[in-house]
């Protein structure tokens, strides 16, 4: 099992950065002292972050695919949700939301391994080039928000069965 891990190397839009020149690099950078944080005290935010890509030799597959996202809340209300997605013919798909909700210090969440890509299917080249993640950032009250630190895009590839006739 060889896991790569991607980073966002889309601008995100209703965000405020910290710490680093860009919120790619802010969620890039293996640092708790740069993140990105909704700009708007009172208003839901979604963002989506696109991810870098690698190319598949013909003797690999991809097994599997997760997100990962260190992150912390401000109030035990604050809410953050983290969703997989995938462009295929013109059409987004979209995992199930991972959820981190209430964590008032900066934890690693793990989102489940996807070994079909939303939508269905195998996992191929298209689906990791277009591979995405939706960030939204609820609005309970004014001051609950999260601190997004670092986003990821787990990729396990695999070598192509073979077979000696």
């Amino acid at each position: 099992m060889a896991v790569t891990s991607f980073r966002p190397i889309s601008i995100v839009s209703g965000y405020n950065v910290t710490g680093a020149a860009t919120a790619s690099a802010a969620l890039s950078d293996d640092s708790d002292s740069s993140f990105i944080r909704r700009t708007s005290n009172d208003t839901t935010t979604t963002s989506t972050l696109r991810f870098g890509t690698f190319a598949l030799t013909s003797a690999q597959l991809v097994k599997q695919v997760r997100l990962r996202a260190r992150v912390k809340n401000d109030e035990s209300t604050s809410k953050v949700t983290f969703n997989l997605t995938t462009r295929t013919g013109g059409v987004t798909y979209s995992a199930p939301a991972y959820q981190v909700k209430g964590v008032k210090t900066i934890q690693t969440f793990t989102g489940p391994w996807f070994s079909t890509p939303p939508g269905g299917g195998s996992w191929l080249q298209t689906n990791i080039d277009n591979a995405a993640i939706n960030v939204t950032d609820y609005a309970p009250v004014a001051a609950a928000r999260a601190y997004i630190y670092e986003l990821f895009i787990d990729v396990d590839v695999v070598n192509r069965p073979t077979a000696t006739i």
